[in-house]
C-alpha cells in the first residue's frame, strides 16, 4: 500500500512508527529504526512534503 503512495522504504517505516507512537523527534525515530539521522531526516521531510505528517517545532 505504501508503495502505491510513492513512499520510499525509509518513509514507510517512519510513517508506521509515527502512527504507533505519535509525535516524536527525528533523532529518537532514527534510533528506533536504526537509521542514520540524515536518512531519518530525509524520510521525515518526504512525509511532510507529501502532506502525510506535519512538523512541530519545539
Amino acid at each position: 500500500m505504501f508503495e502505491a503512495l510513492g513512499l520510499t522504504h525509509d518513509e514507510s517505516a517512519l510513517y508506521r512508527l509515527l502512527a504507533l507512537r505519535g509525535p516524536c523527534r527525528v533523532g529518537k525515530l532514527a534510533g528506533l529504526l536504526r537509521l542514520p539521522e540524515p536518512r531519518a531526516e530525509a524520510a521525515a521531510e518526504g512525509l511532510v512534503a507529501k502532506s502525510l505528517v506535519t512538523r512541530t517545532d519545539e
